[in-house]
């Protein structure tokens, strides 16, 4: 194998690798104004609709879990393939699934730069949980959500536990 070549391994999410992002993301039905500055309207899974704040017509709109799920399949999509094209090692299905969930929260320019890349393309699995725990903070603020979620994508990519 050359130095280039992407060894085989998952190429796409799974549904409990979707399933367990989902279940960070937190379920909304109705459209809703976000947390973020600027303010986005956001529905379901955390899928933006459209930046600035809801409109009339976005609070008529209600999602279904499964309509939300089919979207946050689709929004993990970039993800999925920034993990897929920067990864050069071997991976199982459940480390795969935890690498987009933190590429999906980080975003996908953070993970491709990131060490934590480097440790997974060096091998260096055990230190991977470590590692996820850096990316825990909100400016200097540590929130105990983004602790949770590091904790069980670390224990998701060494032990394989949904």
């Amino acid at each position: 194998m050359t130095p280039t070549t992407v060894p085989l391994c998952p190429r796409e999410l799974s549904q409990k690798g979707l399933v367990f992002i989902a279940g960070f993301e937190g379920f909304r039905a109705k459209a809703y104004n976000d947390a973020a500055k600027p303010t986005n309207c956001t529905i379901g899974y955390g899928h933006v609709l459209h930046s600035g704040p809801c409109r009339a017509a976005d609070e008529a709109l209600e999602w279904s879990k499964a309509q939300a799920l089919g979207v946050l399949k689709r929004d993990s999509e970039l993800a999925a393939h920034a993990v897929t094209t920067s990864v050069r090692v071997a991976l199982t299905q459940p480390q795969y699934d935890a690498l987009v969930s933190f590429t999906f929260n980080c975003g996908t320019g953070a993970f491709t730069t990131s060490h934590l890349l480097s440790l997974v393309n060096a091998h260096e699995f055990a230190k991977v949980p470590g590692e996820l725990l850096k990316w825990v903070h909100a400016g200097s603020v540590v929130l105990p959500g983004l602790v949770n979620r590091r904790r069980a994508e670390g224990e998701l990519f060494v032990h394989g536990t949904y």
